[in-house]
């Protein structure tokens, strides 16, 4: 028989009530705090790819201080060719040519043959290669894709090649020129920094280095950019590598079923690297004629301080 001074313990427990009072509040702290992780990390990655578009400023002057001038916006050694003997001829564009100034000299050196075609199967494993100062971080989509080619030109496969998000500036429509017979030969402008198999120099930038546009930032999903460069005989060829400034970019692909010349992953803006070797944020707001005039080389356009500050 238990004593009768035996005495009770109670022990102390939260109530329904109070945990559901304790969940609530962690779950409106998380809501607040959140956002300001996610816009943490945006920033990082943004500033991450200004960086990449900083390294290829660099390595653009390392470049032209060593050629003396800089490379054109893609090459293929006979532009009169037919356009269906194109595709045998090398159409490695400015990025590729950029391999041993951004720190890629073992892969310039031992698997990219510039002399022989983009697609030739020497040059399998460099064309698939993807490189991270080509990529923006914010960009999770895969890094290889298939390029087919055109209904006159055969729309079937015609090799894989590594993505990039950055591509070269090459003015716009109004400037354009056809230079083959071909229709799906990339077309160009000669006032622009990047030019279809010419090259320019620092000096012919009479608009000021400053003031110009040479690469900015892609977001695309069904017409990704390549850093090697295009078949000349593949869907939209030119615009692999090169983009017109025909009209402000895009924000984080918001149509991605449009074909877009330039626009981000970034929420605040779409960033470009001047001639100069400095990068800018660009809003879509930019007066459509402005963002056109930093695009040519030699306009005499007058151009006004617009650049969002970081």
């Amino acid at each position: 028989m238990l004593p009768n001074n035996s005495a009770t313990i109670y022990h102390k427990a939260f109530s329904l009530v109070e945990l559901i009072v304790v969940v609530a509040i962690i779950g409106v702290l998380a809501s607040l705090l959140l956002p300001a992780v996610q816009s943490a990390r945006e920033s990082a990655r943004r500033m991450s790819c200004a960086n990449n578009l900083h390294q290829l400023g660099i390595a653009l002057h390392s470049y032209h201080e060593a050629q003396k001038h800089l490379p054109p916006g893609w090459m293929v050694s006979d532009q009169n060719a037919p356009g269906e003997l194109l595709g045998d001829a090398p159409g490695w564009s400015w990025g590729a040519m950029l391999l041993p100034y951004v720190e890629q000299i073992p892969l310039e050196a031992g698997f990219v043959n510039l002399s022989l075609g983009i697609s030739h199967d020497q040059n399998q494993v460099a064309r698939t290669q993807a490189l991270d100062v080509f990529r923006c971080p914010s960009n999770s989509n895969r890094s290889i894709f298939s390029l087919v080619g055109t209904n006159r030109c055969g729309n079937a496969p015609l090799t894989d090649l590594a993505s990039a998000d950055y591509v070269g500036v090459t003015a716009n429509s109004s400037h354009m020129v056809q230079i083959a017979r071909c229709a799906t030969v990339p077309w160009t402008s000669d006032d622009t920094v990047f030019i279809f198999n010419k090259s320019t120099t620092l000096r012919d930038i009479a608009d000021g280095v400053s003031q110009t546009f040479v690469v900015g930032e892609r977001s695309c999903k069904p017409f990704p950019s390549a850093w090697a460069g295009a078949m000349p005989e593949g869907e939209h060829a030119r615009e692999r590598v090169l983009g017109l400034l025909d009209s402000p970019p895009l924000l984080s692909a918001a149509d991605e079923n449009e074909s877009i010349e330039f626009g981000s992953y970034h929420p605040a803006g779409s960033q470009f690297l001047l001639a100069d070797g400095a990068v800018r944020l660009v809003t879509p707001e930019i007066d459509p004629a402005l963002f056109k005039a930093l695009g040519t080389r030699s306009g005499g356009e007058t151009v006004s301080e617009f650049f969002v500050s970081d």
